[in-house]
């Protein structure tokens, strides 16, 4: 290439121009001609910028050209390129020059047909950006002249990208796909393209479909979706929408006092999909609500929206508050009735409920009141598994004989699930992870098909994407990291991907937007007192406190007995910092009084000891080697194995060429495009995705999702 093309060197020439310029004025002001020493010096400055300029623009034509013989040289069948093989003149002038002729000599063997000729003229305008068309040909020569086309037919032609999409259509769907019209930026881009055909027994499948859409994903910059309505024989392509990373819950206007006669229409939005489009649930149409995701993943804060869009309706809201802090600011929030922080406390509260529920029922059945005319109650059961746990210990002490062998809580929970939608009665439950032995029992399915609003926040493993939505590649390529971002049904019952509305932090500085915002969503009205749940009496006899004791114990409002009332009853005021570190909790150091000479904020130094490097202030390890892990060791997914592109599956972890470690979001496909391949599509935790395509049978690096057991899943 370099024998075709010599280097562009006006920098010499630049240097002597500026030379000459400085020595004109230098030599004119020393003999005394100083009337000459300035022209002299704006001739060189001039010369000097027009040398610049002109290496910029011989630079400019030579990438052009580097490029243009690039891509003719695999037409041209000959083994070394002469100075004269490929000849570039006649350039046009403006910001982008191109040449007006090239000059093309080939190997005489070369079939220089119409489909040869094409070719070439496709390549060069492929290039350029500008159609070229063949101009004259000497066969006896073997040469052949390309030149720029500037007819008005020429000039109107649709831009190689958009010749380029129409070929690929015509590929994947077939002759009669045409591409109409096309959508772009302003910079030129695709951002959208309708196309017509009439192949639509051969786009019925839905493997083929989604085959095409994923060829475009890889062949076109961006994540692309389409609309298909095989009734009409019509497509609709378009880059996919990207979710924003965090949404904070907008204010909208409360229900109101006919939110009662309005009960069915009554729509509480937690999140939004990727058209903008909001999420909402209706407990008079979906009466309970399932939300899981692991620690992190903004479980907690959704189901804060929820407690807002239930008490800014004027419902009342019970809580189960089983970390015991996660909920502690809502006791004085408006009708938020009660939190129960205690095991015995929330087992009286779902007791309550369940009588709420059936006296309900007594009340329909014997015609003094109906459906409509019952106050909405909802129950907030936070970190489920946790609260099972704690409740067969807690249940171990206070079981006496003749009890059944699991407390008759998961019994009353079972009940309101199935019959809390008459009753009004609704379940939000809180959980780590979707699980058959979280419900417990033959109940189990029933149980979860009665969640019917759920939401799984962050990546799932394919058994869990099975068990909460059916469909082992829901889910599982949602990025880590991106707090609020989840799964749950749409309007129409399908899962989708979402963004969950971020509530504005409780202890929020006064005077911030937070708190400010927080201020907004608070409930304008309190309509329902707070309740107390006092502690059991003990009995007459010597058998102690039982379930039914801690279940049927007495219920006050908080304005009855405000010497019980813990919000008049602060505590103590303590150092937090010395009270919750391991002296404190041994008793070895009073939090009321810190001692000055322990110094809990001090650094104790550490013994330097070797083979451990030393972290600087930075960041950086300054001693030692230590490798930049990912995906770490614990995070659901086996250690590093082999296995081949067709094998692979949505949910297992991809490591590419470049050493990045991404998700499979979705089954791979035969590339239609390259026989013998595989187009696998992957996403990674920064929420960017692409596609790659794979030899079949080629060795991938992997690492699987475990198993439920720990186990490493087995091909």
């Amino acid at each position: 290439m370099r024998s075709v093309l010599p280097p562009v060197q006006t920098a010499r020439a630049a240097l002597w121009c500026a030379a000459a310029g400085l020595g004109g004025y230098g030599g004119l002001s020393m003999a005394g001609q100083s009337q000459w020493a300035y022209p002299a010096a704006t001739v060189g400055a001039l010369a000097t910028l027009q040398q610049v300029v002109r290496g910029r623009r011989l630079q400019e034509r030579r990438v052009l050209a580097i490029g243009i013989i690039g891509g003719l040289s695999p037409l041209l069948g000959l083994r070394q390129l002469e100075p004269q093989t490929v000849r570039l003149s006649r350039w046009t002038r403006g910001r982008y020059p191109v040449p007006g002729r090239v000059d093309v000599r080939y190997y005489p063997g070369i079939d220089s047909s119409g489909l040869w000729r094409t070719e070439l003229a496709r390549v060069v305008s492929a290039k350029t950006g500008r159609p070229y068309a063949v101009g004259r040909d000497w066969p006896r020569q073997s040469r052949i002249r390309l030149v720029l086309d500037t007819s008005p037919a020429a000039t109107n032609a649709p831009p190689p990208a958009h010749r380029r999409l129409s070929k690929s259509i015509t590929d994947l769907i077939g002759p009669t796909a045409q591409v109409g019209k096309i959508d772009v930026d302003d910079s030129g881009a695709i951002t959208g393209f309708q196309v017509t055909h009439q192949a639509s027994v051969k786009l019925a499948a839905g493997g083929y479909r989604a085959r095409v859409e994923r060829t475009i994903s890889a062949t076109m910059p961006g994540r692309w979706r389409a609309h298909w309505d095989l009734e009409k024989d019509t497509a609709r392509f378009e880059v996919r929408p990207t979710l924003p990373k965090q949404l904070w819950l907008p204010v909208t206007d409360a229900p109101g006092p006919n939110a009662l006669a309005n009960y069915r229409d009554v729509a509480i939005p937690y999140a939004v999909d990727e058209d903008d489009r909001q999420i909402c649930w209706r407990p008079g149409v979906v009466p309970h609500f399932l939300f899981t995701g692991q620690t992190g993943t903004g479980k907690t804060s959704t189901a804060l929206v929820v407690i807002s869009g239930v008490t800014r309706a004027g419902w009342a809201m019970w809580i189960a508050d089983v970390k015991r802090i996660e909920f502690r600011a809502f006791r004085e929030w408006p009708n938020v009735q009660v939190v129960a922080s205690s095991i015995p406390q929330i087992v009286a509260m779902i007791h309550q409920a369940w009588r709420v529920m059936m006296e309900r029922y007594s009340l329909v059945e014997s015609g003094r009141a109906k459906i409509s005319d019952f106050e909405p109650l909802f129950v907030l059961i936070d970190e489920y598994t946790e609260f099972l746990n704690s409740l067969r210990s807690w249940y171990a002490s206070v079981k006496v004989r003749g009890d059944a062998s699991v407390p008759r809580t998961l019994d009353e929970i079972a009940s309101i699930l199935r019959l809390g939608r008459s009753g009004r009665v609704h379940l939000v439950i809180t959980a780590q992870r979707p699980d058959v032995a979280l419900f417990g029992g033959a109940a189990a399915g029933e149980m979860r098909d009665n969640l019917g609003q759920r939401m799984s926040l962050g990546r799932l493993s394919p058994s869990g994407a099975l068990m909460m939505w059916e469909n082992a590649s829901v889910g599982v390529s949602i990025p880590r990291g991106l707090v609020g971002r989840g799964t749950t049904f749409d309007a129409d019952g399908r899962p989708v991907e979402v963004q969950a509305y971020r509530f504005p932090d409780l202890d929020a500085p006064a005077g911030g937007e937070e708190a400010a915002l927080l201020g907004q969503l608070r409930p304008a009205r309190s309509v329902h007192d707070r309740l107390l749940i006092l502690d059991p009496e003990l009995p007459d006899s010597e058998a102690g406190l039982t379930w039914s004791a801690y279940a049927e114990t007495r219920w006050v409002t908080a304005r009855e007995v405000p010497d019980l009332d813990p919000l008049n009853h602060p505590g103590e005021s303590v150092d937090g910092r010395v009270a919750g570190s391991a002296l404190g909790v041994l008793g070895l150091v009073s939090s009321a009084q810190p001692d000055p000479a322990i110094g809990m904020g001090a650094v104790i130094p550490l013994p330097d000891r070797a083979g451990f490097g030393v972290v600087d202030d930075e960041g950086d390890h300054a001693g030692g080697s230590v490798a930049q892990l990912w995906p770490d060791e614990g995070d659901g997914y086996d250690e590093e194995s082999t296995s081949c592109p067709e094998r692979l599956a949505p949910g297992d972890l991809l490591r590419l060429e470049d050493g990045l470690w991404v998700v499979v979001d979705e089954e791979p496909v035969e590339d239609p495009l390259e026989p013998g391949c595989w187009v696998i599509s992957w996403r990674d935790d920064s929420d960017d995705a692409g596609i790659v395509s794979m030899p079949d049978g080629e060795s991938v690096t992997v690492r699987l999702p475990l198993r439920e057991d720990g186990e490493g899943v087995q091909w």
